[in-house]
């Protein structure tokens, strides 16, 4: 089954440095799940958004905790970004964020 959700991974997301965040996505469950499901909560939530990148972060506080950063680029300013990013996480990513215990990061840019 992880086959099928890192090859959606791969086919959705700009992965900045695929080996590792291929690896990582393997040994995290969780991770893996949200960003498939992700991959329709996002045009939903960001219907001109134009790329999410995902890339493997180690984590300068505590080497043994790395994670996933997604960045989406949501294509508006940074005011109607905001308020995107507000219904994003109130509706769909708070909602998820326990299951992913810190392993996974989402974040936008604006133009």
């Amino acid at each position: 089954m992880y086959r099928y959700e890192v090859e959606a991974i791969q086919a959705f997301y700009e992965l900045a440095d695929t080996s590792e965040v291929v690896s990582y996505l393997e040994r995290h469950a969780a991770s893996r799940r949200v960003m498939v499901e992700a991959i329709e909560a996002i045009p939903q939530y960001f219907p001109e958004f134009r790329k999410a990148t995902a890339r493997f972060r180690p984590n300068y506080d505590s080497s043994a905790f790395p994670y996933i950063a997604v960045r989406i680029d949501t294509g508006v300013d940074a005011n109607q970004a905001r308020s995107l990013r507000e219904t994003f996480d109130e509706e769909w990513w708070i909602p998820e964020l326990p299951s992913v215990h810190g392993e996974l990061l989402i974040d936008v840019e604006y133009r």
